[in-house]
């Protein structure tokens, strides 16, 4: 296997670097919808106007999905009119983008572990595994408008890979901090395993969860943790 020297980074390296990949994501959606994007509001007014397109755009993508919905059930559902829609956004792709975002940006929250005691690897991957197929249990309804879109239009593929990379190097920065530790072979791939990790968790969300329509148990939990750390050789402290 190829081999990847372990990187430790301290806090300010590693928030600007999570920083850098949100906005790699942000300019591949703005590079998608191919035109320049409209200052966002600045009035109570106008910020709760396109909060509220943005929320009604979500429920008309989730009902006919991405390709079947029109501009104007858009407006219908949102109760707008099309002056007031383009004053927001200049295209049925810059609305789906800011669905898109307002989604991606809550998965990374809700699936932060920053909070679980870092220094129990095995429970901030339990965690870590809990938080991510909850948070696609409840957000799966979007998550499938995505994968849509992503094998219609080959330009959209790109920024879904960009959202599976920001999951990737989160995964792929705790792994480094385990061989650092000591506690994960130094050969060990970091980045190649997150890939495989992700795509375990990826297939259990859409497949299991999302098409079979299974509840995540504790036992499905404990065993994709198994899974997780045997694949990388975690050792016991």
């Amino acid at each position: 296997m190829q081999t990847e020297a372990p990187v430790e980074v301290d806090s300010g390296t590693k928030s600007e670097a999570r920083q850098a990949e949100v906005a790699l994501f942000l300019d591949a959606l703005s590079r998608w919808t191919d035109v320049k994007s409209k200052a966002a509001p600045i009035y109570k007014r106008g910020i709760n106007t396109r909060a509220q397109i943005v929320g009604a755009s979500r429920s008309v993508f989730v009902r006919l999905g991405y390709i079947d919905t029109s501009v104007e059930d858009l407006l219908l559902e949102a109760g707008i009119s099309r002056a007031t829609f383009y004053s927001h956004f200049r295209s049925k792709k810059a609305v789906f983008a800011a669905v898109v975002e307002e989604h991606v940006r809550g998965r990374l929250s809700q699936t932060n572990v920053t909070n679980v005691d870092k220094s129990d690897y095995r429970a901030r991957v339990t965690e870590t595994i809990e938080r991510f197929v909850n948070n696609y249990t409840n957000t799966q309804d979007l998550s499938m408008v995505i994968e849509q879109v992503a094998h219609y239009d080959e330009d959209f593929r790109t920024i879904r890979l960009v959202i599976r990379d920001l999951f990737v190097d989160r995964i792929a920065r705790g792994i480094r901090r385990q061989q650092a530790a000591g506690t994960v072979p130094e050969d060990l791939n970091a980045r190649e395993s997150a890939t495989l990790i992700l795509a375990m968790m990826t297939n259990i969300a859409q497949v299991e969860i999302g098409w079979k329509k299974r509840k995540p148990t504790a036992e499905l939990i404990e065993m994709m943790t198994n899974f997780w750390c045997a694949g990388i050789g975690l050792k016991d402290r």
